[in-house]
Protein backbone atom coordinates (compact mmCIF):
# COMPACT_ATOMS: atom_id res chain seq x y z
CA UNK A 1 0.00 0.00 0.00
CA UNK A 2 2.73 2.34 0.72
CA UNK A 3 4.58 1.18 -1.98
CA UNK A 4 1.33 2.56 -4.09
CA UNK A 5 1.24 5.69 -3.09
CA UNK A 6 4.71 6.75 -3.03
CA UNK A 7 3.89 5.59 -6.88
CA UNK A 8 1.04 7.99 -6.89
CA UNK A 9 3.01 10.39 -5.80
CA UNK A 10 5.77 10.08 -8.14
CA UNK A 11 8.43 8.59 -6.03
CA UNK A 12 9.76 5.68 -7.89
CA UNK A 13 12.17 3.75 -5.82
CA UNK A 14 11.29 4.36 -2.43
CA UNK A 15 13.44 3.44 0.37
CA UNK A 16 11.09 1.57 3.41
CA UNK A 17 13.59 1.82 6.84
CA UNK A 18 12.37 0.73 10.59
CA UNK A 19 10.55 3.48 12.94
CA UNK A 20 13.46 3.56 14.93
CA UNK A 21 15.84 3.65 12.38
CA UNK A 22 14.02 6.86 10.58
CA UNK A 23 13.65 8.71 14.07
CA UNK A 24 17.37 8.34 14.86
CA UNK A 25 18.27 9.78 11.54
CA UNK A 26 15.59 12.13 12.07
CA UNK A 27 16.10 13.70 14.92
CA UNK A 28 19.63 13.45 14.76
CA UNK A 29 19.57 15.98 12.05
CA UNK A 30 16.81 18.16 13.84
CA UNK A 31 19.00 18.52 16.66
CA UNK A 32 22.04 19.26 14.84
CA UNK A 33 24.06 16.64 16.61
CA UNK A 34 26.44 14.48 14.65
CA UNK A 35 26.25 10.90 15.46
CA UNK A 36 29.85 9.45 13.89
CA UNK A 37 30.55 5.82 13.07
CA UNK A 38 30.15 3.75 16.43
CA UNK A 39 28.11 5.86 18.29
CA UNK A 40 24.50 4.65 19.19
CA UNK A 41 21.45 6.24 19.53
CA UNK A 42 18.85 4.86 22.40
CA UNK A 43 15.15 5.40 20.39
CA UNK A 44 12.03 4.34 22.21
CA UNK A 45 8.41 4.52 21.96
CA UNK A 46 6.00 5.22 24.97
CA UNK A 47 2.78 4.28 23.81
CA UNK A 48 -0.25 3.61 25.78
CA UNK A 49 -0.03 0.02 26.29
CA UNK A 50 3.72 -0.70 25.61
CA UNK A 51 7.34 0.27 25.41
CA UNK A 52 9.53 -0.53 22.82
CA UNK A 53 13.55 0.72 22.80
CA UNK A 54 15.88 0.04 20.11
CA UNK A 55 19.68 1.23 19.91
CA UNK A 56 20.74 2.25 16.74
CA UNK A 57 24.32 2.73 16.00
CA UNK A 58 25.76 4.39 13.06
CA UNK A 59 27.84 1.69 10.84
CA UNK A 60 31.40 2.77 9.04
CA UNK A 61 29.15 3.23 5.80
CA UNK A 62 27.21 5.83 7.49
CA UNK A 63 23.83 4.09 7.34
CA UNK A 64 22.37 2.94 10.52
CA UNK A 65 21.90 -0.10 11.82
CA UNK A 66 19.16 -1.08 14.58
CA UNK A 67 18.96 -3.51 17.49
CA UNK A 68 15.14 -4.33 19.08
CA UNK A 69 15.46 -5.02 22.93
Amino acid sequence: MLAGAAADAGIDAPRFVAEPVAAAAFLAGLAGQQVRPGQCVLVYDLAAGMFDATVVRRTEAGSWCARAR
